[in-house]
């Protein structure tokens, strides 16, 4: 049987900002134990959700049959996650986004704290960006003292 109940509210977050759960993510998305497995909730978007629909329906066509369980739900997207970050990098350094940006998207597999996203994202996460960035910061500082001295 497949249960999902929320972290109670009183609890530590499992974000491990060492803040209490219903004062940090819970105000954000729901952190539950499914299965006896932490999982992020996220709502999902109603744009998103017809995308969805839109995917399952494509998969009916194609395979003539409904999504299962075992089934990639996007069997028509690229399958590697490096692919998508190295698409991710091209575009970004195409916009001109700063490379210790880019760098961080890159070693944190993916994240970009921005305006559209913030909200889904934990303290941590994004402590976990910022430090990232100001880490390739500092590489640069360190190999450019060297070139010089």
């Amino acid at each position: 049987m497949n249960k999902s109940k929320e972290i109670p509210g009183k609890s530590q977050c499992p974000c491990e900002s060492k803040k209490i759960y219903s004062n940090c993510c819970k105000k954000k998305f729901k952190f539950v134990l499914h299965n006896n497995t932490l999982k992020k909730v996220i709502p999902i978007h109603k744009d998103l959700f017809q995308i969805l629909k839109d995917i399952e329906a494509r998969f009916i066509e194609f395979y003539g049959r409904k999504l299962t369980k075992s089934d990639h739900v996007f069997a028509f997207a690229p399958i590697y996650n490096d692919e998508s970050l190295l698409e991710g990098i091209k575009l970004f350094r195409e916009l001109g986004f700063p490379e210790n940006k880019i760098y961080a998207y890159y070693k944190s597999d993916g994240l970009f704290p921005c305006d559209l996203n913030i909200d889904l994202l934990s303290e941590v996460e994004i402590e976990e960006y910022l430090s990232l960035s100001n880490k390739y910061d500092k590489l640069v500082r360190s190999k450019g003292k060297k070139l010089i001295s």
